[in-house]
């Protein structure tokens, strides 16, 4: 873990993106993330040649984002850009992704916890569901 970032280093030896970089359609991410946990995510390619899309598992359902690529720089956001697509999701691992609220978790292919994230704890006091 980095002082700095409260972040364990990934493994130098992996790719990052075999975690997330998904090689189906839409059909078949929403059927890849189905089964996964909230705030798993993955990135396909578009319908658009040459464009990416981040998918995310919320509560509400699925919610896509085009990743757009403005000469070297990617962002989702206008104004909020970054060098590589690696470094977009990280931002999104520790920042609300826009309108809804929610950060990203784990890559769809990364190895899943079976323990709770903290949104599945009741905060001290309140009522168990």
């Amino acid at each position: 873990m980095t002082e700095e970032s409260g972040y364990v280093q990934p493994d130098p030896g992996l790719d990052p993106a075999s975690e997330y970089l998904f090689g189906g359609n839409r059909d078949d991410s929403a059927r890849e993330l189905e089964l996964l946990a909230e705030r798993t995510f993955l990135v396909r390619d578009s319908s658009e040649p040459g464009k990416k899309v981040l998918v995310v598992k919320t509560k509400a359902g699925l919610k896509s984002y085009k990743i757009e690529k403005n000469g070297e720089k990617f962002m989702i956001e206008a104004n909020v850009t970054f060098g590589t697509l690696h470094e977009v999701l990280e931002h999104y691992k520790r920042h609300n992704l826009p309108n809804i609220g929610v950060t990203l978790r784990l890559g769809y292919n990364a190895k899943q916890s079976s323990a709770p994230d903290d949104d599945d704890y009741e905060p001290v006091g309140q009522p168990l569901r």
